[in-house]
Formats: C-alpha cells, sequence, structure tokens
C-alpha cells in the first residue's frame, strides 16, 4: 500500500510542496536534477510571467505563463517550443521560489522578472534559431 501523498493533496494540507526538478523543459532557468523548486498553492489571480504547475497526462508540467486570456492562460516552457492552452481549474500550484545550486531564488527578485519577461518577449526568436538550426542538421 502507497502511503504517499500526492502532489495535490501535499499542497492542500501543508501549503507548500518542494521537490527536485525533473525534466529540461524550463531550462535554463530550471535544470534537471539540480535544482529544487517551491511551489505554493495558486492565488486566486495568476498573472502574465507566473511559472505555474499542472497535472497533464497524469505526469507534472511546469511551465510558464506567457498570456493571460479571458478565460485561460497560454502556457509555455522557457526551453520549449509548443505554447498550449491552460484554464485555472487546472493549475495546482505556482511557483514562489527556487534554489539554483545552494542560491535562493525569489519569484519577486527584480532580476528574476527581467530574466521572466525576457524568456517570454524572445519566443519567437529563438524558435526561429531552433528552427534554423535543426534545417541545418538536416542538408
Amino acid at each position: 500500500m502507497n502511503n504517499e501523498l500526492s502532489v495535490e493533496e501535499v499542497l492542500e494540507q501543508k501549503g507548500v510542496w518542494v521537490s527536485t526538478v525533473q525534466g529540461g523543459s524550463m531550462m535554463p532557468m530550471l535544470r534537471q536534477g539540480q535544482d529544487v523548486i517551491v511551489v505554493e498553492k495558486p492565488p486566486q489571480k495568476i498573472n502574465k510571467y507566473d511559472v505555474v504547475l499542472i497535472r497533464k497526462n497524469g505526469k507534472l508540467v511546469l511551465h510558464r505563463i506567457a498570456k493571460v486570456y479571458k478565460n485561460g492562460y497560454l502556457f509555455v516552457g522557457d526551453n520549449a517550443f509548443y505554447k498550449e492552452k491552460i484554464f485555472y481549474s487546472q493549475i495546482i500550484g505556482v511557483l514562489k521560489e527556487f534554489y539554483k545550486g545552494d542560491k535562493l531564488v525569489s519569484v519577486q527578485d527584480k532580476k528574476y522578472r527581467r530574466y521572466a519577461f525576457f524568456r517570454v518577449k524572445t519566443y519567437y526568436l529563438r524558435l526561429f534559431w531552433f528552427r534554423l538550426k535543426r534545417l541545418f542538421k538536416k542538408g
């Protein structure tokens, strides 16, 4: 019998969930197996540039909000090139802070906020560069 609590249960009971990062979709900000995230229950209002946690097909996905719509959000990883529309009801947590190695970084930090702005604003440039590199590798 498994007595482990789900992320949703931990957030409901404790209000915060801490985990090591798995996957590379939020590189270079979050490094797989190295950095630690601190996620809290979602507030009533989710803002552009927030990093939110959802469960998709049984897996946890942590990506950034690139755009806020009237009835949802555009969700994309910092190192991913596919965007997805999600809804508030899908969000189980929001990134509060993270440990980049030994350094604690708050999502309220000015340097972090500039980084988040830059990652969202340069999406199409990074996508173009990614496709260009892929095209040259084929030929």
